[in-house]
């Protein structure tokens, strides 16, 4: 299961290669799948590999975002998330989660 460290991370990685990508570069497929390729590079390489977050750049290149798309929909959406895994896992599985915050 997703950790905090690699949920955050992950969206906040791929959300920022996606708007400097196409800030910089535009909104061709070249551009799209290029910024993806970059966004699981960098997420190796800081160990936040979250899957779904490689999808984070295709949306922001493809709905042409505004740098605010890191508050919203990033920011609240991670935080939404996360608020939901700690309460289920908590609460209903009575498990301990996260494992560890990094």
């Amino acid at each position: 299961m997703a950790q905090p460290r690699s949920l955050i991370g992950g969206h906040f990685v791929g959300a920022a290669t996606g708007l400097i990508f196409f800030h910089l570069l535009g909104d061709s497929i070249a551009v799209m799948s290029t910024a993806v390729a970059t966004v699981l590079c960098l997420m190796i390489i800081t160990k936040t590999v979250h899957s779904p977050a490689g999808a984070t750049p295709l949306i922001a290149i493809s709905t042409h975002a505004s740098w605010s798309f890191m508050v919203d929909p990033v920011a609240i959406g991670v935080v939404t998330l996360l608020v939901g895994k700690i309460s289920y896992q908590r609460l209903w599985l009575k498990q301990k989660y996260p494992d560890s915050w990094l």
